[in-house]
């Protein structure tokens, strides 16, 4: 009983076959390395950024900083306002005319901000 395929066919089906594994063995070896250099592309990028962030304990002391220079300005608010009050309570009266006209004075610019907007 004869095959279907004679041996000559069966040897360039096999040589072909060979061929295709050797092509597949060639493309995994060039994709195993891209992969390699892509990892170690990936590593050296994390490790500068992991070198380019500041460490914790600048990030502390730029914490502190902001901090102690917002008790500052609060301390320098909380003194302004105490301030304030003591000219009001030593001088109601001028302190009321003083509020009244800061508020007309606001109330003719609100005003003339509406008509310009309006026109």
């Amino acid at each position: 009983m004869s095959s279907w395929l004679g041996s000559s066919k069966k040897k360039d089906v096999a040589d072909e076959l060979e061929a295709i594994r050797g092509e597949i063995a060639s493309i995994a070896h060039r994709v195993s390395g891209i992969a390699g250099l892509t990892g170690d592309r990936l590593r050296s990028n994390v490790a500068q950024l992991r070198a380019s962030l500041p460490d914790g304990d600048s990030v502390a002391r730029a914490t502190d900083t902001a901090m102690d220079q917002g008790r500052y300005w609060l301390d320098q608010a909380s003194g302004g306002v105490r301030e304030a009050r003591a000219v009001v309570q030593q001088n109601p009266t001028t302190s009321i005319a003083i509020a009244a006209g800061i508020g007309f004075l606001v109330g003719l610019m609100v005003g003339a901000s509406r008509g310009e907007e309006e026109g």
